[in-house]
């Protein structure tokens, strides 16, 4: 089991005591303050007739008191990464969402190549321009 540690390192939902829950949470709040996406792991011992059965796969308020934390997982957030990158160069971030978006940034960089290649003229850039008002 896997997810945000304010949700998983509780002690009604894992079996470890307070004061490692308390410096997981800590550790997970350092984590984040630096800039890492973080993830709480934890594990529940099943037996194997259980294995992927629905009954197997209970909602987390439904595990039980033998789920055990494995650890705080941490990796880079590369979005809050490429913004601080954007602003370094003097530009504005805008965030259109997650892989499901970037359809859109292939073409608008498609528009961009052409444009470039036609005029013999890599020096432009695209912006988003906020409506006037807003």
């Amino acid at each position: 089991m896997a997810g945000l540690p304010e949700v998983v390192l509780r002690p009604p939902l894992l079996a470890d005591g307070p004061d490692l829950l308390d410096r997981s949470a800590r550790h997970a709040m350092e984590l984040a303050r630096e800039g890492f996406r973080v993830l709480a792991v934890a594990r529940a011992d099943r037996p194997a007739e259980l294995a992927g059965t629905a009954s197997g796969t209970a909602a987390a308020g439904d595990m039980g008191r033998d789920v055990a934390l494995l650890a705080p997982v941490a990796r880079p957030d590369p979005p809050r990464r490429t913004a601080e990158l954007v602003r370094e160069f003097g530009w504005d971030p805008v965030d259109i969402g997650g892989i499901d978006a970037s359809h859109y940034l292939e073409a608008t960089c498609m528009v961009w190549v052409c444009s470039a290649m036609r005029n013999n003229d890599w020096n432009r850039a695209f912006k988003l321009l906020p409506k006037e008002g807003s």
